[in-house]
Order: structure tokens, then sequence, then C-alpha cells
């Protein structure tokens, strides 16, 4: 077995022994740092009230929420529109997006977030997630990094998927 595939066998047997959010929260947080990157979320998105699984700085995601940054959030966008995974970084924002998702990606990078890889998630009924590998890297470190596990990446984000859905907001 390869050692991206241990990887990957070591967080499928964890994530099914996980019975309630913290266990989530500690199995992505061990896969993460695996793989190389140093954040990741899950956020189900809803158009009421979305809930979070995340390793981010609890100040980023406390300022995300209040600010009803999962409305602006560029990369929350495009996860409702695609189907496939895809890399992203607030470097690049300089040129593109409005100026307020301009203003969002310069306070992700204060937090430190400067670039990731993004797995949408449908569910049955419309549900969407996403699931967000971060790093506080440049976006070509970042690239490196995707492109030595971009499939397990992938099966991570979709595996991830609690069937006891987080209820609240964490932040």
């Amino acid at each position: 077995m390869k050692p991206i595939e241990h990887v990957l066998q070591e967080f499928i047997d964890a994530i099914y022994a996980a019975d309630n959010e913290s266990d989530f929260e500690r199995v992505a947080t061990r896969v993460t740092q695996r793989l190389g990157f140093r954040w990741f979320a899950y956020l189900r998105i809803t158009d009421n009230a979305p809930a979070l699984i995340s390793s981010y700085p609890k100040s980023w995601t406390s300022r995300y929420f209040a600010s009803r940054y999962q409305q602006l959030d560029p990369v929350v966008r495009r996860a409702r529109l695609e189907y496939d995974s895809f890399s992203w970084s607030g470097g690049a924002s300089k040129s593109v997006g409005t100026r307020e998702q301009r203003k969002f990606f310069d306070e992700a990078i204060t937090f430190g977030i400067k670039s990731g890889i993004t797995v949408p998630i449908r569910g049955g009924f419309g549900r969407i997630a996403a699931f967000t590998f971060a790093t506080s890297e440049s976006a070509a470190l970042s690239e490196q990094l995707i492109a030595e596990s971009r499939n397990v990446i992938q099966l991570v984000g979709c595996i991830f998927t609690p069937t006891r859905q987080p209820n609240s907001i964490q932040g």
C-alpha cells in the first residue's frame, strides 16, 4: 500500500468510528495534517442556518458568520454551482471578483488562510455541503500539495460527510 493510500484507509477507519462532532473534527484534523494542509472546513450550506465543523481559528469562524460571509464567499458560491473539486487562492483575488469579495479574501489572509482546495458535496433533496483543505502557503505550494493527492482529497471530502449532520454553527 502506498503512503497516500495508507492515509486514506486510516481516515476511512477513523471516520466510521466517529460518534460526534468532536470525533469528526479530530479525524478530519488528522487527515488534513497528514496530507500537508493546515486547516479543514466542512460547511453544510443551507439557506437558513449553515453548519460548520472546522479547524480554522475560532476568531475567523466567529467573524465569518457574524459578517454573514457564507453569502459572499467566492469559494462557497462556486461550491454551490460546481460538482468537481477546485482549487482557489486569496492572492488571486486582486484581479477577480467584486470589491467585497477581494476584501473578504484579504481578511482571510490576515488569519493566514491563503489557498486551498474545495470539494463540493451534493446530498439528497438538494442539500449541499463543501469540504475544504486550506493552507497558509502560496497558491504554487498549495497546487503542489493538491497535485500529489487530488484523488484522495476528493474521496476524503465525500466520505467525511457526517451522517449525523452538525446542528449548529461553530464559531
